[in-house]
């Protein structure tokens, strides 16, 4: 499932790149990202799953030092995304396009390079890596 999910995002990633309105552009980077990290608990979106996909980039894509950096950076993206998305009044720019572009690239590529990572097999596993590293590894049930 989750190879499934990453070969999803390098084609909405390939979408966007030749895509010429900014706006289509960003929402189908911000689809790609939530390809790879959204863990489905309930069919309908709801605001957690920004937080959520927003967490697991940072967590297992971005190193230590720089996690804080790349999440604030990444909050506006649900904003704007749900603005498209809704015909809500926004402004993209080409700028916004290549940081979300960057940023879905280092995601596919980690994915697809790192030794852990890369044997991971379904979104559910990434999300309990993500918890490990919050919280600490769960103990195992008695």
């Amino acid at each position: 499932d989750l190879q499934r999910r990453i070969r999803h995002s390098v084609y909405l990633g390939g979408l966007s790149v030749r895509e010429t309105s900014p706006e289509v552009a960003y929402f189908l980077c911000i689809a790609a990202l939530e390809s790879i990290f959204q863990v489905e608990t309930d069919k309908y979106v709801n605001p957690g799953i920004a937080q959520q996909v927003v967490e697991s980039f940072c967590y297992l894509i971005v190193d230590e030092p720089n996690r804080r950096r790349v999440f604030d950076q990444m909050k506006p993206f649900y904003r704007k995304r749900s603005a498209v998305a809704h015909g809500g009044k926004t402004e993209v720019t080409v700028e916004d396009v290549h940081l979300v572009r960057s940023y879905l690239r280092a995601a596919i590529l980690k994915m697809i390079d790192d030794p852990i990572l890369s044997k991971m097999v379904t979104p559910k596993e990434l999300a309990e890596k993500v918890q490990d590293m919050k919280f600490g590894v769960k103990e195992a049930e008695q």
